[in-house]
């Protein structure tokens, strides 16, 4: 499912107009990723937490030229699916 999929989905499941389920989207959209820009935690229960993690610089080396680079410091996104989601899936149990 893509975005336009998920907002139509809500618009028919929940009868709140399109746009309204758009502002809302988009907001948490939003929302996430600022909080995770300035390096606080989603904990959303019963589906994910997300957790902003620094990478720090390191040195790689390259086996084809032989050279050394450098890498900067980079951040990444960790993904904790929780437990009750996984089991959901895996016994695909629908509400």
């Amino acid at each position: 499912m893509n975005k336009t999929q998920i907002i139509k989905h809500v618009v028919s499941s929940t009868k709140v107009d399109e746009s309204t389920v758009r502002i809302v989207f988009n907001s948490i959209i939003e929302t996430i990723q600022d909080k995770l820009f300035f390096g606080l935690d989603i904990k959303i229960k019963g589906f994910m937490n997300l957790t902003l993690r620094e990478n720090p610089a390191s040195k790689r080396h390259n086996p084809q030229n032989m050279k050394t680079i450098e890498l900067p410091k980079r951040y990444s996104i960790k993904v904790a699916i929780s437990r009750t989601f996984k089991e959901r899936i895996a016994t695909k149990e629908i509400y």
